[in-house]
């Protein structure tokens, strides 16, 4: 192993992201455009790579939360129009967003009719337009408008000169695992627009599926579908009963999270492994040292429980133990050919791999947004072009 090499590092397959994306087209036809939702860092994937690898496939608007997010992406060099889901209500002329709001590429999602006031006085003082979408809370009851807070903001925009109606849009809380509260929150937007279709117009984007939504059902894909996590290649086999839509079964994961082995020795059985000793070797076993922790965003609730695989041997390893800072201790006794240096996935994009992310997600308690978030920052990303 160099001495320069990185003990751990995240590889992001790009190909795959094409791949996935392309299946997503296929599956949504020649009508919805596509959103791509990279906030969080691109789900822990690196949110300028990833978006600047789709907007290179014809990908036209990106999603993120925060304000910063949308800095971060275009300080990166992205060009393209960005979707604020969270709240914006302040910006200053001269900053990065004041130039993308001045050229329509900086979308705004609208909470309340306060805040719709607020991004008006902002147009005008600042003398810009701003494309705003008005989010309807159907059921996520996690901020929004109401349905009569949707009438008032939908009627007052006809009076504000700094801003257009760009889109209309919700979110679906349950669409992983309950068809039916997703179709009842899909006919409360529905008749909100069919109410207001009048003042909306036929050329506002209505969106409000995203990955899970847009497996369900094509109805609603609507006008754009804002992927996320199907994108990097997860997302069919987590739905939970009721209908869904064909073709998406080939997603490819885009991701792999790598280490290598720093030490090996040899332990006697009785031996306990780690803090507190949870776990005591019932053979005499060779047991190996990764440096990968939970301060690197590995999964406390992985000690004991989980396993890594060595591509080099094609085999897995039982983790042992708990989860330490920034270390992990691995069973290597049935392995008796792995080496100092040699190559672990923590992460496999093998879906059949027993370290693929959904299988440690389900160990671990916790689920696969969570597992991808986490891996933090000052783990070097790796991108297969």
């Amino acid at each position: 192993m160099s001495p320069t090499a990185p003990p751990s590092w995240i590889e992001v397959d790009l190909h795959a992201l094409d791949h996935n994306l392309a299946v997503f087209r296929e599956v949504l036809g020649e009508g919805p455009r596509i959103c791509g939702v990279v906030k969080a860092d691109g789900y822990g994937l690196g949110a300028t790579a990833v978006a600047q690898r789709l907007a290179s496939r014809g990908v036209g608007m990106m999603a993120v939360y925060y304000a910063e997010q949308a800095r971060d992406l275009m300080q990166g060099g992205y060009t393209g129009s960005i979707l604020v889901m969270g709240v914006l209500d302040q910006l200053q002329r001269g900053e990065m967003l004041y130039r993308a709001a001045a050229t329509d590429r900086l979308h705004l999602t609208i909470h309340s009719v306060e805040q719709l006031q607020q991004i008006n006085t902002i147009g005008q003082l600042l003398g810009c337009r701003f494309p705003v979408h008005l989010f309807l809370d159907t059921g996520m009851s996690r901020g929004g408008l109401s349905d009569n807070q949707f009438g008032a903001a939908v009627g007052s925009i006809r009076t504000m000169r700094h801003i257009t109606l760009a889109g209309v849009s919700s979110h679906m809380a349950s669409s992983d695992d309950d068809p039916a509260f997703t179709e009842a929150q899909y006919a409360r937007l529905d008749r909100a627009i069919t109410t207001h279709r009048d003042q909306i117009g036929d050329d506002v984007i209505i969106h409000a599926a995203n990955t899970f939504t847009a497996l369900r059902d094509r109805r609603y894909h609507r006008d754009m579908v804002r992927l996320g996590l199907g994108l990097y290649g997860f997302g069919p086999d987590l739905l939970e009963g009721g209908v869904r839509v064909n073709g998406v079964e080939s997603l490819r994961p885009a991701v792999r999270w790598c280490a290598r082995i720093v030490h090996i020795q040899r332990y006697a059985r009785g031996t306990g492994v780690g803090y507190n000793q949870t776990c005591h070797l019932t053979r005499d076993s060779n047991l190996g040292l990764i440096p990968v922790g939970y301060a690197d965003g590995y999964h406390l609730g992985l000690g004991n429980k989980a396993h890594v695989r060595l591509p080099a041997l094609n085999a897995h390893a039982a983790v042992l133990g708990k989860v330490n800072m920034d270390q992990i201790v691995i069973d290597l006794t049935d392995t008796p050919a792995a080496k100092f240096g040699d190559e672990v996935e923590l992460y496999s994009n093998d879906p059949a791999s027993l370290c693929a992310v959904p299988r440690l997600a389900q160990l671990a308690g916790s689920n696969c947004y969570e597992m991808l978030t986490n891996m933090k920052p000052h783990l070097p990303r790796q991108y297969v072009r």
